[in-house]
């Protein structure tokens, strides 16, 4: 954790070197990009590199269940088994499909209403700086598409709003997925604090960029970057 004149960043373990060493604190990022561009792959990362340096994460699933999901990064070589007591993870996908997950009650009993919603997140957020000694908490939407389908425009506005408030007042940082869309990603560029892009092309090469980060001075230009065995790596 850095600061530069009183601003505190935290690092992602894969973007650091891009951004002056890290996301400032109190920041609501959008990572946005076409399906397969490696999205998934980014937010998992950053989890995992958080709980691994102590850092508890409160992630909202909302295209696959929990079980996938740590399927899924654990073939990534992202095992969280190790970090239960640092990640909490809400399985919106398995309660909208009145599926059993391994929370076995779910903490959202009603994934659309924007009130329950936020305040399930700022109980989870509590109850985590309560039984742990950590200043802040990193969060994750997985993904913005899945949570709001078919809902207006108004209320993803509204809860975006609310979270954005809520991690500034707090002082956490939370990342929110989104598959692009026209309807609703220029608003959210408007509204969020850093936005970062990724892209595959058709020969199968991915770039991501940093397309505005708050108090951060940085460059615009697409990075190449591979997915291996260790997940995201950056090239030249």
């Amino acid at each position: 954790m850095g600061s530069s004149e009183g601003l505190i960043r935290i690092p992602t373990g894969i973007i650091d070197g891009v951004i002056q060493g890290g996301i400032p604190l109190g920041s609501t990022v959008l990572v946005k990009g076409c399906p397969k561009s490696g999205k998934s792959v980014f937010i998992s990362q950053i989890a995992y590199n958080q709980v691994k340096s102590g850092t508890p994460v409160i992630g909202i699933l909302a295209d696959d269940s929990k079980e996938d999901f740590l399927t899924f990064t654990r073939e990534l070589g992202m095992d969280f088994s190790g970090f239960q007591e640092r990640i909490q993870l809400i399985d919106i996908f398995s309660l909208r499909r009145r599926r059993s997950s391994l929370l076995n009650e779910p903490i959202i009993s009603d994934p659309w209403d924007i009130i329950q919603f936020m305040d399930a997140i700022k109980d989870t957020a509590l109850k985590f700086l309560m039984e742990q000694p950590h200043p802040y908490i990193t969060g994750f939407i997985s993904s913005m598409n899945s949570l709001f389908f078919g809902m207006e425009k108004g209320i993803v506005y509204e809860f975006f709003s609310l979270l954005k408030d809520f991690t500034l007042k707090t002082k956490q940082i939370w990342f929110i997925e989104l598959n692009s869309n026209p309807d609703v990603e220029a608003m959210l560029n408007a509204l969020a604090d850093g936005v970062i892009e990724l892209k595959l092309t058709e020969d199968g090469r991915r770039f991501l960029r940093i397309y505005g980060m708050k108090r951060t001075t940085h460059s615009k230009r697409w990075i190449p970057f591979e997915i291996g065995r260790k997940g995201i790596v950056l090239g030249r």
